[in-house]
């Protein structure tokens, strides 16, 4: 059965009971007939799905408030799938490109804010409902497509233009995004590197909620930073464990296609995180710590 939102977020629930739940977040400018193709994917293999794209406008801007409302909206979706089934499925986020890692990044300090609430003894319904998702998280994992990219003012200029077809509309986007930077920061000129993109980046690097992530990319891709994206890639393996890290390398697919380019490689790959998920959680990757700090992917939060 599928159903949509207002926020254009489709939820697919299979006949039968499901293997896991999967968050997909698209990209950049996409929409469900652009992302659909990956939900199928999942249909195929008796997952359900939660299936959407932040808008294009608080992706550019960062707009903390309009992305937690797409995020919670999305994680409600997924929380219900879950208390219908089984508590115990675990979940899967699958993200593309920055405009999917966005929304992610904000679900996960959502549900850093529920743990907090609970130790502070403030736990709200909802908080209650965001713990039980991050706990189905850890036992899934997160897929990332061509992301995360490193957020430089020349990787976002090369996103708004593959994503946005009309060319006043692409001008336009670039124009306001630039201007939107030199206001955040004139030295942004000097460094390529606006302040809001170092919390994105530290948060990709050290702070997710699972230990278990598969990253799948190409050295072919001009918007995605591949040299960066292998030091993140490294950097997890040796918080997480290398058994935790899943890598696919293409050499000849550009960004957000490498299923275009080689679907059989890319179903395997798929194929491969789920057996990973139904073998077990992976390392323990949500712990409570004194200071009320908390350990998710094997690293802590001590501030937002």
């Amino acid at each position: 059965m599928t159903t949509s939102t207002k926020n254009e977020i489709e939820v697919f629930t299979p006949s039968s009971q499901p293997r896991a739940v999967v968050l997909i977040f698209g990209w950049l400018g996409s929409n469900l007939r652009h992302v659909n193709k990956y939900s199928q994917l999942y249909h195929a293999r008796n997952c359900a799905t939660v299936t959407g794209s932040a808008d294009s406008r608080s992706i550019l801007t960062g707009d903390k408030a309009k992305l937690d409302a797409f995020a919670l909206e999305a994680a409600t979706k997924a929380i219900k799938l879950l208390k219908d089934n089984d508590q115990d499925l675990p979940v899967i986020a699958h993200v593309f490109s920055n405009g999917g890692t966005l929304p992610l990044n904000r679900l996960e300090v959502l549900i850093h804010k529920a743990h907090r609430a609970r130790a502070s003894g403030k736990m709200t319904p909802l908080d209650e409902d965001l713990i039980l998702l991050g706990k189905a998280w850890e036992r899934g994992g997160q897929i990332f497509d061509s992301s995360p990219a490193y957020p430089d003012v020349r990787t976002a200029m090369r996103a708004i233009g593959s994503s946005i077809p009309n060319a006043f509309a692409r001008f336009l986007l670039q124009a306001v995004y630039l201007l939107m930077v030199f206001v955040d920061q004139p030295l942004v000129w000097l460094s390529g590197y606006p302040p809001k993109a170092e919390h994105f980046w530290d948060h990709v690097m050290h702070r997710p909620i699972t230990s278990r992530q598969a990253y799948v990319y190409s050295s072919h891709d001009n918007i995605t930073n591949c040299d960066k994206l292998e030091e993140l890639i490294a950097h997890r393996q040796e918080i997480a464990g290398s058994a935790n890290v899943f890598v696919k390398k293409f050499t000849d697919s550009h960004h957000v296609q490498h299923l275009r380019k080689h679907p059989d490689e890319y179903s395997a790959f798929v194929d491969e995180m789920l057996l990973s998920v139904e073998s077990g959680p992976p390392v323990p990757a949500l712990v409570e710590e004194e200071e009320e700090h908390i350990i998710m992917g094997g690293t802590s939060f001590s501030h937002i």
